[in-house]
């Protein structure tokens, strides 16, 4: 969970607490408003944390098919070149 997540809920929280102190009127409904933008707020942020962690994954991934196919192409050009040179 990253910071912004962390920092939304706790002020979801303390506007809900506060919220429940509160008699019915303008102050209740401006916390309330606060307190769902918090909630929003760490939904999104929690999306996010979990779409960047399947990018870095996918990256990696791709980061690793690259390493493979340029291992194979070094050793297939080693081997060319010893080839060539048992042939000469």
């Amino acid at each position: 969970m990253d910071i912004a997540e962390k920092v939304a809920e706790q002020m979801e929280k303390v506007a809900d607490d506060i919220g429940n102190h509160l008699p019915d009127g303008r102050l209740k409904d401006a916390l309330q408003i606060v307190e769902d933008m918090a909630q929003n707020t760490a939904e999104g942020a929690h999306v996010t944390g979990e779409l960047i962690s399947k990018v870095e994954e996918q990256v990696e991934s791709w980061i690793q098919q690259i390493n493979f196919v340029e291992e194979a192409k070094k050793t297939k050009e080693e081997d060319d070149g010893a080839a060539a040179k048992g042939q000469a």
